[in-house]
């Protein structure tokens, strides 16, 4: 707030409030709000950096994972290697076997339970042939009455 003076002797001057009865600004507010900004900032573009990394060095597909400095082979055929029948640096013909890949872990759950659907259908079966013929026998007893 501003106040006008005037003297007798002097021009009229305005005068504003002594600096002691200002409000003081405090620096820490700034200082840490500052702070808090430069933190938030920092961490975002850690964040990008780390999700960039992830995505250039941890690739993953179905060929093969690299994420170490020793490379693990995955193959998209299940099995491992039985027989070679190619040796290394000899010339191979069109359509002859490299090797021979068995399978030790063959997923046989549908099998087994067509299996299992095939036995649960003959039981059924064999109760619908001893139902017609108990039937057949009803019929026959009231046939004759």
């Amino acid at each position: 707030m501003a106040q006008l003076t005037a003297d007798a002797v002097s021009m009229p001057r305005i005068t504003g409030h002594p600096p002691s009865a200002r409000r003081r600004i405090r620096p820490g507010i700034f200082v840490n709000a500052r702070l808090f900004r430069l933190l938030i900032g920092v961490g975002l573009v850690c964040a990008a950096a780390w999700y960039i990394y992830l995505y250039a060095f941890n690739k993953v597909s179905i060929a093969g994972v690299v994420n170490a400095p020793l490379l693990t082979i995955v193959s998209q055929i299940d099995g491992r290697i039985h027989q070679v029948a190619a040796v290394q640096g000899e010339a191979v013909n069109t359509g002859q076997a490299l090797a021979v890949v068995v399978n030790d872990r063959v997923d046989d759950r549908t099998v087994v339970d067509l299996g299992r659907s095939l036995d649960a259908a003959r039981e059924k079966l064999t109760a619908l042939h001893a139902s017609i013929d108990d039937l057949a026998g009803l019929g026959a007893a009231l046939a004759r009455h």
